[in-house]
């Protein structure tokens, strides 16, 4: 929690509530963090704090979880919430102009998932 920079009282929450399913089982009275765990509540952290409905942060953390497992190095992420489904898009290249079917351009978060990793890394290290 303390890498994430989520109070854990908020954290143990939203898992009670089903918003945060990607969190590990508990093991005795805590739970054991991966590193790429932590870097899926790293986003779904900051989703929170950017005001996201920690609903919503739960499904792109879902998402962040899977696209990491299928490919741990990646680097960026785009999170399109306007999409069907509020799609998480893989993207390891600029970032282009994201339209919808009219024109319209829509709104878009990058997560910068090498600052994270470097971020969650380096705490680690601290810490061992």
């Amino acid at each position: 929690c303390e890498i994430a920079g989520i109070d854990r009282a908020a954290l143990n929450d939203c898992i009670h509530k089903g918003h945060y399913t990607c969190a590990p089982t508990v093991k005795g009275n805590r739970r054991e963090f991966t590193k790429g765990q932590i870097i899926t509540l790293c986003v779904f952290a900051q989703l929170v704090q950017m005001d996201t409905r920690p609903s919503d942060a739960g499904k792109f953390a879902v998402e962040v979880d899977e696209a990491l497992n299928r490919c741990p190095s990646l680097s960026s992420m785009v999170i399109v919430p306007a999409l069907p489904g509020a799609k998480v898009l893989e993207w390891d290249a600029a970032i282009p102009k994201l339209c919808n079917d009219d024109g319209e351009f829509l709104t878009y978060t990058v997560v910068p998932l090498s600052r994270i990793r470097a971020h969650v890394e380096r705490a680690f290290n601290l810490n061992s």
